[in-house]
């Protein structure tokens, strides 16, 4: 069970600590990291600035994956991760891969991620045990999710976001040790989803990250 000192943590030493430099990191964005086959024009921002972090978390632990679990076949992220095998259950393709009960071969995957999913997941703790089950002592687990969305693949549509510290505390409780909490948004962007219902891209928004305002969260915990 998640207790006041476990939210306080998560608190205090993941996001009560987000610096000016941190709140600014997106602003002049360095084009030369738009090296990937997903490239950033016209995609939805908060994924690029939460692949920036991802870059960063990569080599600050060094994380690197003999055998990578992936539940859906085209994730960009999977390119900042250095890798050498790599198994997709896609849970849309089959429903045998369905989060909730999931059942897969072998339990000994070292990194796993789920992007852009957990909204539309009714029971997210559940999903994320589920995974937890599957990977192997030390493996890394990222995952990144809106904060604040608009509906969308409806029906299946359950939470329209969730904060950073709710984050935190959903990898807790399923077993993960949090490493890194990051977020990003503003009321730029808030505007132009809720006013326009679109998703902006870096071109269309100023990238000032507000902390009173997080749109997308993400996290990298480990087992």
């Amino acid at each position: 069970m998640i207790t006041n000192n476990d939210i306080q943590e998560i608190y205090q030493i993941y996001l009560r600590n987000n610096n000016f430099k941190y709140l600014n990191k997106c602003v002049g964005i360095d084009q030369r990291k738009n090296t990937k086959m997903w490239t950033w024009d016209g995609k939805d921002f908060p994924r690029v600035a939460a692949m920036l972090d991802l870059q960063e978390y990569v080599e600050k632990y060094n994380i690197k994956s003999e055998n990578m679990l992936l539940f859906y076949e085209n994730e960009p992220e999977m390119e900042y991760i250095p890798h050498k095998n790599k198994y997709i259950y896609d849970y849309e393709k089959n429903e045998k891969y369905d989060l909730h009960q999931l059942e897969i071969p072998d339990k000994d995957y070292d990194f796993s991620m789920l992007c852009q999913t957990l909204e539309h997941l009714y029971d997210p703790l559940m999903c994320v045990k589920n995974i937890y089950k599957y990977l192997k002592d030390d493996s890394y687990f990222y995952i990144n999710v809106p904060t604040i969305n608009i509906q969308h693949m409806l029906p299946y549509n359950f939470y329209t976001g969730f904060t950073p510290v709710g984050l935190g505390c959903l990898l807790k409780n399923a077993g993960f040790k949090v490493l890194e909490i990051g977020h990003w948004g503003n009321f730029s962007y808030l505007n132009n989803l809720f006013l326009n219902k679109q998703w902006s891209d870096y071109n269309s928004i100023n990238l000032i990250n507000d902390f009173t305002i997080p749109c997308q969260t993400w996290a990298l915990a480990k087992k």
